[in-house]
């Protein structure tokens, strides 16, 4: 069995301490018998100080990537008594990534650096193989404000030659902010009380807002309202300061139950929409003002001390949800009317 030993500075060593940067270690085999030798390196597979580990032969000049084919077979002489081999390893890599914070999200970031005396080119290049960035002779470099995918980076330095690296940034799934309720209309007589129900997806925080000067960090809260009006709740469904998706919808808070249909011998208010004109019809009620809001909430009509009937052309508008408020001293009544285009 061939003795192998590694010299440096002269002196023979059979384990040594490899530096932090890149480094070339001359390599004698010994053999009682001169001959065809087969030389193994075992445990290749583990060694990551360096970016490659290249085997050159110094009298033939052939030269092995020993990532690829660690056993190599050589003619050895049992005259040896210099070293044959050039062992090069390269100089240790670090590659540092950044996933994105959110779904789509374009902040993802690559930082490759490359502990070498000398430097080095780079190329990189997305998931599809387009370049996206490409510097020469440089010791550190990095890609930023990118998506989740992978990608490819290719060096090339003196001594290792052309090496390729593939990186995945990963993203959390996409978030879905989203609930319901047991009920969008709450009167103040029953107690004023809203249940909301969270279906939010891919999301571990949640800040309720209930547009009353109130929130709540509960997943499913109860709240309950003191006020008759409608309030837009907004719920903002998140993982990170930087991911979240927000969902609203109306609330409306009656302060006495009123009965509210289309049958005019009720004596109770109406609505409907004709040729793109809404109509509420009164029913000799009197109110002293009448305030329309879409389904955001926001107020698109008022009228003060209506008459029998009020009209209003909704044409600029896309298909909606209109709210109708009718406000007297002693009553506020509610008319949610659809509106399809």
């Amino acid at each position: 069995m061939p003795i192998i030993s590694s010299i440096i500075n002269n002196e023979e060593y059979s384990i040594n301490q490899l530096p932090d940067q890149e480094i070339n270690i001359p390599i004698k085999i010994l053999t009682g018998v001169s001959g065809i030798h087969v030389i193994s390196i075992d445990n290749v597979s583990d060694f990551s100080n360096g970016n490659c580990l290249i085997l050159e032969d110094l009298i033939t000049g052939m030269v092995y990537d020993l990532s690829i084919d660690s056993s190599i077979t050589a003619y050895i002489y049992d005259t040896t008594t210099t070293a044959r081999f050039l062992l090069h390893i390269g100089a240790p890599v670090t590659i540092n990534t950044t996933d994105a914070s959110c779904n789509l999200t374009a902040d993802a970031k690559i930082v490759y650096t490359k502990n070498s005396s000398t430097p080095f080119d780079i190329t990189w290049k997305d998931s599809a193989g387009n370049i996206i960035s490409s510097n020469t002779n440089i010791y550190t470099d990095s890609i930023n404000n990118i998506t989740a995918g992978n990608y490819t980076i290719e060096t090339t330095d003196v001594l290792c030659g052309n090496i390729i690296d593939n990186i995945i940034i990963t993203a959390p799934n996409q978030i879905t902010s989203y609930y319901t309720t047991t009920n969008d209309t709450s009167y103040l007589s029953n107690g004023g009380n809203i249940t909301f129900n969270n279906q939010s997806t891919n999301a571990t925080d949640y800040l309720w807002d209930f547009n009353d000067g109130t929130n709540s960090n509960l997943q499913s809260p109860t709240h309950t309202y003191t006020q008759a009006g409608n309030y837009l709740v907004n719920l903002t469904a998140s993982i990170n300061g930087n991911c979240s998706e927000n969902y609203n919808h109306l609330i409306t808070v009656i302060g006495n139950m009123t009965s509210i249909n289309e049958n005019t011998t009720n004596k109770t208010a109406n609505a409907f929409i004709n040729g793109d004109v809404l109509t509420i019809n009164l029913a000799n009620n009197q109110y002293d003002n009448i305030i329309i809001r879409n389904v955001l909430g926001q107020i698109i009509y008022t009228e003060n001390n209506p008459k029998e009937s009020v009209q209003f052309n909704v044409s600029e508008f896309s298909s909606n949800l209109f709210l109708i408020t009718l406000n007297n001293k002693d009553k506020i009544e509610v008319i949610k009317l659809p509106y399809v285009k």
